[in-house]
């Protein structure tokens, strides 16, 4: 082989080692200059009662105060509507609007007069307003007593 073919070959491998180099450093000056990721914000818990909850609806303030939390909600369980698995807990309120726990095809041993605690992890998409209820889909019972 000759000189020159030889430095071609090395002129080459040098030509993409140096393209390589380049592009790597434009790649790292770009992750420089990008924005962090924000960091999401804990949930708060709200430890509310269920008049607290059904208040809120009614007054048209409940997105804006729980929306953004994990609510836990205590009452008194005033009905229990059992279907084929399905059961929704109605807790007793001092106004109009009741509240109603879908707990889904979970099945705890609950009875009229229970005090209980509901959570709904996320009640932005979980609560509603239905006619004269606030109805939590998705919920759990948190505590019995």
């Amino acid at each position: 082989m000759s000189p020159h073919p030889r430095l071609r070959l090395l002129a080459g491998v040098l030509t993409g080692l140096l393209a390589r180099a380049v592009l790597l450093m434009a790649l790292s000056a770009c992750s420089l200059l990008r924005e962090p990721l924000p960091t999401p914000a804990p949930t708060s818990v709200a430890h509310v009662t269920a008049d607290q909850v059904a208040q809120a609806m009614d007054d048209d303030n409940f997105y804006n105060i729980y929306g953004h939390t994990t609510l836990l909600v205590q009452g008194v369980v005033a009905a229990l509507d059992q279907q084929p698995n399905h059961l929704t807990v109605s807790l007793a309120t001092g106004v109009r609007t009741k509240v109603a726990c879908d707990l889904g095809s979970a099945s705890p041993a609950v009875k009229i007069g229970d005090t209980l605690t509901v959570r709904s992890a996320d009640p932005e998409n979980d609560v509603t307003r239905q006619d004269a209820a606030v109805v939590i889909k998705n919920c759990t019972i948190a505590a019995t007593s």
